[in-house]
């Protein structure tokens, strides 16, 4: 952090001296009276910064501040599912995905099925193929979980359904003689039948497809 202060004297501000607690962090001897602050070497919680300036004549003013040192990051990342869309029946391998986005950084993000962690990806875009046939059949909550470079935790969940099962039944067509078909039968020679009598040599006779079993 940069601290900064104004400074002026009827004579001319010899330099401006910058404090935080009772450390003395440093000087400045020309406007803009400045001091780069590292509040990473601070601990957590309220400080006193004090800037003190000194004339050419030895005369002295100072002025305070109080302010919070807070660099350990409390704010948690963000995670939202790309794939699959709730509600999804899944199968075979099927590849998880999500956006996740923090203010300092996303660590990793964890995929899990049910209580099973599945595995973890560390770079954008998160992504994790799941074998979903190692799964039994139904609906099972899939998780997504993004952690930060300090530990901060958030979590999505996701419904979907686990449909390896073959339900589907055959498809089944004629392929040859799907048409009405017809059979003829020629009459090469006749014996005397005591009822019936054939009158013509050489008759054709015509059944139906539909007659023959």
């Amino acid at each position: 952090m940069t601290l900064e202060v104004e400074a002026s004297d009827n004579v001319g501000v010899a330099k401006v001296e910058f404090y935080a607690g009772a450390t003395k962090l440093g000087e400045d001897d020309a406007a803009p009276y400045q001091w780069d602050w590292d509040t990473t070497r601070y601990p957590e919680g309220p400080i006193t910064l004090k800037a003190r300036a000194l004339d050419r004549a030895g005369n002295v003013s100072e002025a305070q501040l109080e302010v919070t040192v807070a660099n350990a990051d409390k704010s948690p990342p963000t995670v939202a599912w790309r794939n699959p869309p709730a509600g999804a029946q899944v199968s075979g391998v099927e590849t998880l995905e999500v956006e996740a986005s923090d203010n300092v950084g996303v660590a990793k993000v964890e995929f899990y099925a049910g209580a099973t962690k599945l595995g973890e990806d560390d770079a954008a875009p998160y992504q994790w193929d799941w074998d979903t046939t190692r799964y039994p059949e139904g609906p099972i909550t899939l998780k997504a979980r993004a952690l930060d470079r300090a530990g901060n935790v958030s979590e999505a969940q996701l419904e979907v359904t686990v449909a390896n099962a073959d339900k589907s039944p055959p498809t089944v067509a004629w392929s040859r003689h799907s048409a009405p078909l017809s059979l003829g039968l020629r009459i090469l020679g006749w014996k005397p039948h005591p009822t019936y009598r054939c009158t013509t040599w050489a008759t054709w006779a015509w059944w139906p497809a539909s007659w023959i079993r």
